[in-house]
Order: structure tokens, then C-alpha cells, then sequence
């Protein structure tokens, strides 16, 4: 004897069943967004070619080292070619834009500080913040950019938050630099 259904039990199972499409469909829609990301997002560029001849100099200053490099969005590309790390919650708080000269000071001890020595031209936009696997990026009109987690955290944003953002004028960069969160209330829209 086939047993009979109440109403209730249907209605909660097409509920159910149009809530599992949503879902998958959801799913797809972000497998292709994360497809287009990666066919879309700028190549990064060889961290030797931000570099030019006239980036700067390597000199002594009593005991300590300076070298002079290129911001590549992360790390400094001193001109001696090598890779020094800058402090993720340095470059959120000075908002260093990709392409800005930096002087790195090597002390006595090891330690390194760093200083902005001419900061790149540079144009302001807007965009949406994404998650792209373990990867903040941002989604503006200009193309889309990889963020540091730090300036994300310093500003207190979350996936699906506006963001002003800077990023060199006329030159392609793969990291975009957060000028501030964008309050809800504001009502733009547009990415």
C-alpha cells in the first residue's frame, strides 16, 4: 500500500529540492566567476622589470646598509636584484602603491626598516573584495588585484565589502593597495 503524503511534507520537500538548486547553481556561478579571475587578472609582471637603471643605489651609512628598490605590491626588488621582505601591517598603514621606491635600512643587528622614498603615480578607484582560494582579491572596473590580508584585517573588511583602492597610474600591477573601506550606506554599487 503506497503511503500517502501530507501536503506539509510536500511543500517542505520541493522547498527543499528548489533550495538545493539554488545552491548548485550558486556553486557554478563560482567556478566561472573563479575561471574568469584567473583568465582576466593581470600576468604579474617579472619582478626584474620593475626595476630600472636609475632605481637606486646600495651604499653605507656608518654601520648600517641601505639599499635602495622597488615595491612589487609584497616585498621590496632591491637593485641588487634580491627580494626583502616588508611588513605586511607597514605597507597597509603607509598605503605603499606597487612601483614606489623604497630605502631599506640594514642595522647593525639585523633588524630592517623601511621608508617610502617616492611614491608612484598612482589612481584611485573602487571595487569589491572576493575570496580566491586562500587569496584576497579586489574587483573594480580597472581589472581585478590580489590584496594583503593585512590591509584587509587593518581596515576590518570582509568578502562582499566596497573598497577605495589605489593603484599605479598608466603601468599593470598585480596588487592593488587599500585606501579605506567603503561605509554600506553609501550606496555605490557599481564595481
Amino acid at each position: 500500500m503506497p503511503s500517502k503524503t501530507s501536503p506539509k511534507n510536500d511543500s517542505l520537500n520541493n522547498s527543499l529540492q528548489a533550495l538545493q538548486e539554488l545552491i548548485n547553481t550558486a556553486e557554478k556561478s563560482l567556478c566561472h566567476a573563479k575561471n574568469l579571475i584567473h583568465h582576466l587578472a593581470p600576468k604579474m609582471p617579472k619582478k626584474a622589470d620593475l626595476l630600472e637603471e636609475t632605481d637606486g643605489h646600495i651604499y653605507k651609512h656608518g654601520a648600517d646598509q641601505i639599499i635602495e628598490g622597488v615595491f612589487d605590491g609584497q616585498d621590496m626588488i632591491g637593485v641588487d636584484k634580491k627580494t626583502y621582505p616588508v611588513p605586511a601591517n607597514y605597507a597597509s598603514k603607509s598605503k605603499i602603491v606597487e612601483g614606489s621606491k623604497l630605502k631599506c635600512t640594514i642595522k647593525a643587528d639585523g633588524a630592517l626598516q623601511y621608508k617610502i622614498i617616492k611614491e608612484v603615480d598612482f589612481v584611485t578607484s573602487t571595487g569589491t573584495i572576493i575570496r580566491d582560494g586562500d587569496h584576497f582579491v579586489v574587483v573594480s572596473q580597472d581589472g581585478m588585484y590580489q590584496l594583503l590580508p593585512a590591509a584587509v584585517t587593518y581596515i576590518r573588511a570582509r568578502v562582499g565589502d566596497r573598497i577605495a583602492i589605489r593603484i599605479p597610474k598608466g603601468k599593470k600591477a598585480t596588487y592593488a593597495t587599500i585606501e579605506a573601506r567603503i561605509p554600506a550606506e553609501v550606496g555605490l554599487t557599481v564595481a
